[in-house]
């Protein structure tokens, strides 16, 4: 899951960068065009991950437990990745892109 949302946060740093450059050169138009962009490739990255988690969550989990009650729930807890993930990434991109405006 950690993976998952350095991925995100590391895309957000890369475009608060480009995005700051490209208002200091008042190329307002490119900086919006490079935000969306950033965000559907931070979502599709994330979508990815969670996924791949999603997809091997009873494994991972009895990496960690024997107990059936613990691995039922921790899975069904890892189901709901797939809308919190998305949302963050969208958060936190937006809020990096915006931080360049002050």
């Amino acid at each position: 899951m950690m993976i998952v949302i350095i991925l995100g946060i590391s895309i957000a740093r890369g475009n608060q960068i480009i995005v700051g450059h490209m208002v200091g050169a008042q190329e307002q138009t490119k900086a919006y065009t490079q935000v969306l962009q950033s965000l559907r490739r931070s979502i599709g990255i994330t979508l990815t991950g969670v996924c791949l988690l999603s997809l091997f969550r009873v494994p991972i989990i009895e990496l960690l437990t024997d107990s059936t009650e613990i691995i039922k729930y921790g899975s069904a807890l890892l189901l709901f990745s797939f809308l919190l993930e998305p949302g963050r990434n969208f958060n936190v991109i937006l809020e990096k892109s915006l931080q360049t405006l002050r």
